[in-house]
């Protein structure tokens, strides 16, 4: 998102995204991923940091304990 119009539409997806998650970890009573997403945006949150993108992917996790793991990656 190049333009100041592009990163505020960001900003907003973003938000979107991480309410989405914070309610879905909550309603599926899985802690840990809370505690993990916690810890992403604490890591994104550097001012360093502040220009990415920031996307979220679920997926079915292979030999994890958890119902619902979730993959952050910085694009």
């Amino acid at each position: 998102m190049l333009t100041d119009s592009g990163r505020e539409e960001s900003k907003n997806r973003h938000q979107i995204v991480v309410d989405f998650l914070y309610h879905l970890f909550n309603e599926e009573n899985a802690p840990e991923w809370i505690e993990y997403l916690n810890n992403y945006l604490n890591l994104v949150e550097l001012p360093c940091l502040h220009n990415l993108n920031i996307s979220f992917t679920t997926s079915a996790s292979i030999g994890s304990t958890s119902k619902w793991p979730v993959s952050l990656f910085l694009i």
